[in-house]
């Protein structure tokens, strides 16, 4: 999932209500992304990571280290 980018989503989901099964590599869970009406792309699920979990700029688009409250 953190190796998506606007081409490559793009290309998974080329058209409207079209929808893709990603998985986090931080913690293995699935996620569907959809295409909205208006050419947006979607998480139907939210993220489901697990409090004290640490997001760091390697994985995310964070620029320091966060971590997940408990």
């Amino acid at each position: 999932m953190q190796d998506l980018t606007t081409t490559t989503i793009a290309a998974l989901l080329p058209n409207e209500h079209d929808t893709v099964t990603v998985f986090d590599k931080r913690d293995k869970q699935a996620y569907t992304i959809a295409k909205l009406k208006d050419g947006k792309y979607w998480m139907v699920e939210n993220l489901n990571l697990a409090g004290g979990t640490a997001l760091s700029s390697t994985d995310t688009d964070f620029e320091s280290t966060y971590t997940l409250p408990t």
